[in-house]
């Protein structure tokens, strides 16, 4: 623990506060007490500073156990001629920070009553007690101010924790879409080229070193790519339609793009590149297609990408790319669709675009 640390804690707890035990001594200043009460005195004093000392620190029901024992500790005082009041201050001032609140307002306004009661009973000069009363509700005041704040600053930092931790999950997730629509569309495309790269190379060694180029290509962009969705780099809806053609050509699927010369917000294309990237994926995948149309409309402040295919159809299951994609879309303001018939597939997002140049 540190200096400043130890400091702090040093003058939030206990110890500080006996400063003002010298206030329960002070009409000795123009006449000491019975010799015969010394004693008594003494003996209250070393069973206060125990229960005090130690009690400040007990769970809250022990804690107000050992204040009502300081309590008629100070009700022992009454015949000394010392200010007794003093003890029921730091008795008072002991409950205050307990919890609930509620309840420690009822001892407190318990322990002023008895207060009186003695008082009125015992308790010498007024002048000697009926402050002591009114100390006690101003001490526990404080101290349940004090309380309150620091339970405030224990929820703030609880808050604060709580949301540093779902911004940490929410960082996962995003990485783990980016990834997962990163990755799925960069591998099928390896594979296939180095099933074509295999399946040339007894016949055709310069095609077959070719496309074995291609594979590298993709790797050192797929690595490129993970990076960047690591960083938190958006998506490029241009790079991600070259990205489709050769794709789609790599698998011998015809490709028509139409569209996607119109300028899109940087949000808006970073999200129809994910939904473009997941839906050529699963087209080349899973359609059996041989054409595929990506179209690319803009509609008055909102923008249309529709990605169809010939294939098979009916087969399509949502994902977790496809639920990922969903999500953004959804965050985002627009609309995922998906039609899967016997005559092929056709993925439709329909997004605002409000951040268009």
């Amino acid at each position: 623990m540190d200096r400043g640390a130890a400091l702090k804690r040093f003058w939030s707890g206990p110890l500080p506060w006996l400063a003002y035990l010298p206030l329960l001594f002070w009409p000795w200043l123009w006449g000491m007490p019975d010799q015969a009460q010394m004693p008594l005195i003494l003996a209250v004093l070393a069973l206060f500073l125990p229960l005090y000392l130690l009690g400040y620190h007990w769970p809250d029901g022990r804690r107000r156990l050992a204040a009502l024992g300081v309590l008629l500790l100070s009700f022992i005082l009454t015949g000394t001629g010392a200010v007794w009041t003093v003890l029921a201050i730091y008795a008072a001032a002991m409950v205050a920070e307990t919890r609930p609140a509620r309840q420690a307002v009822m001892v407190i306004v318990a322990f002023m009553l008895a207060a009186l009661a003695v008082g009125l009973w015992r308790g010498g000069p007024w002048v000697l007690w009926v402050p002591g009363l009114g100390m006690m509700a101003l001490a526990s005041g404080a101290g349940m101010a004090n309380a309150a704040i620091r339970e405030r600053n224990r929820l703030l930092l609880e808050s604060q924790d709580a949301a540093r931790q779902l911004a940490a999950l929410a960082e996962r997730e995003r990485i783990g879409r980016d990834l997962h629509d990163l990755l799925g569309r960069t591998l099928t495309l390896v594979s296939i080229k180095a099933e074509l790269a295999a399946r040339l190379a007894q016949r055709d060694t310069v095609r077959a070193e070719q496309e074995m180029r291609d594979v590298a290509q993709a790797a050192r962009e797929a690595l490129a790519e993970v990076r960047a969705a690591v960083t938190g780099m958006v998506a490029s809806l241009p790079r991600e339609l070259d990205a489709a053609r050769e794709a789609c050509a790599a698998a011998g699927i015809d490709c028509t793009i139409d569209g996607g010369s119109n300028p899109l917000g940087q949000g808006t294309g970073a999200v129809l590149a994910m939904v473009l990237r997941e839906a050529v994926t699963n087209v080349v995948r899973h359609s059996g297609a041989d054409h595929c149309r990506i179209l690319i409309a803009p509609l008055g402040g909102r923008v249309q990408l529709s990605v169809t295919d010939n294939g098979k159809g009916g087969a399509m299951q949502e994902g977790s790319g496809l639920q990922g994609l969903r999500a953004r879309v959804m965050a985002a303001g627009g609309e995922l669709l998906i039609d899967s018939g016997s005559g092929g597939t056709k993925v439709l997002v329909t997004m605002p675009d409000t951040g268009a140049a």
